[in-house]
């Protein structure tokens, strides 16, 4: 199955089925027309000389500072021109990567970082962020084609969300960093080259797109509430196997005790076993027909009549008929 991503439809489940169960994306052709307009709108902003946050300014604190027409260093002694790559406006994209990829520690599970590219990827087809659609088409190759960032578990900037995380998932895009492919660690330059994409070389607005977000605590946060639910059905399953194989009683879950409360969760809990327990004939059986415990403990294992049994509930004064 490949999830269409539009920026605006993307579900829970579906984050959980690209991160766990390595769903492909494809990319809304109505969102990338937004994507494309965002683009040419910030080009034009720049083109007209007017001064644009996080393009031809620096950033936080540096954003009443506009860009030179030069770089500095190649007035330094030993500064050549010749070495500089790109533009400054480039350059600052870049560096903004670069600089705050620094987190450190074990890399984050492939399923969370699956989950943060799907995230990203959809936050930015809003067509706000100023994104090229070029830049967000190889954002997306990465996670069809199982190159998968390292992103180091520990650090932060602690401001504008998951900077230094969403740093290491981006700079991939520009042949540096590791990334897993197919399970194997590599360079993110030998990542580039297993799947066909040459570096990407960043334009206007588009470091601080790809870092300037909350990716990394949505999808942990994604993926950690799908776990809560599930051990929560398992839970309200295992309760309900008891209170059956012990012939218990259902008053206990009777819907207007609970509505005494009333805890939304313990309401739906209730709800959800007796649902569970629904045509149960052991729950509310008379007394003298409950089960009573037999005793069992390691020695039982050794006698031939209690390993028959298998089990450390006893039925046989029980006639058979009602059992």
């Amino acid at each position: 199955m490949t999830i269409m991503l539009d920026g605006t439809s993307l579900t829970r489940l579906q984050v959980c089925a690209i991160a766990r169960e390595g769903e492909d994306v494809s990319l809304s052709a109505a969102a990338l027309v937004r994507v494309k307009r965002a683009a040419d709108f910030l080009a034009s902003k720049v083109a007209g000389g007017e001064p644009v946050y996080g393009i031809t300014t620096g950033f936080g604190s540096n954003a009443d500072k506009l860009l030179g027409a030069h770089r500095v260093r190649d007035e330094l002694p030993g500064g050549n021109p010749e070495h500089n790559q790109g533009s400054l406006l480039e350059e600052l994209q870049n560096n903004l990567l670069i600089t705050h990829a620094v987190c450190v520690g074990e890399p984050l599970s492939i399923e969370v970082v699956r989950a943060m590219l799907a995230i990203r990827i959809n936050t930015l087809l809003r067509g706000h962020s100023g994104i090229r659609v070029s830049t967000l088409e190889a954002l997306t190759a990465l996670l069809n084609k199982d190159v998968i960032p390292v992103i180091p578990g520990k650090g932060s900037v602690g401001a504008s969300g998951d900077l230094a995380p969403l740093s290491h998932l981006a700079i991939v895009l520009l042949g540096r960093g590791e990334a897993f492919h197919k399970g194997e660690r590599v360079s993110g330059g030998e990542a580039l080259g297993r799947i066909g994409i040459e570096p990407v070389r960043l334009s206007l607005k588009e470091g601080l797109a790809l870092n300037n977000g909350t990716a990394q605590m949505l999808a942990t946060a994604v993926l950690a509430l799908d776990r809560t639910e599930k051990l929560l059905a398992t839970a309200d399953l295992a309760a309900a196997m008891s209170l059956d194989a012990f012939a218990g009683r259902s008053g206990a879950l009777r819907e207007e005790v609970h509505a005494l409360r009333p805890h939304p969760g313990q309401v739906e809990t209730a709800r959800n076993i007796r649902q569970l327990l629904d045509g149960s004939n052991l729950i509310d059986i008379p007394y003298h027909l409950v089960p009573r415990f037999r005793t069992w403990n390691a020695a039982s294992w050794s006698d031939p009549h209690d390993q028959q049994r298998r089990f450390d509930i006893g039925w046989d004064y029980v006639p058979l008929a009602q059992r």
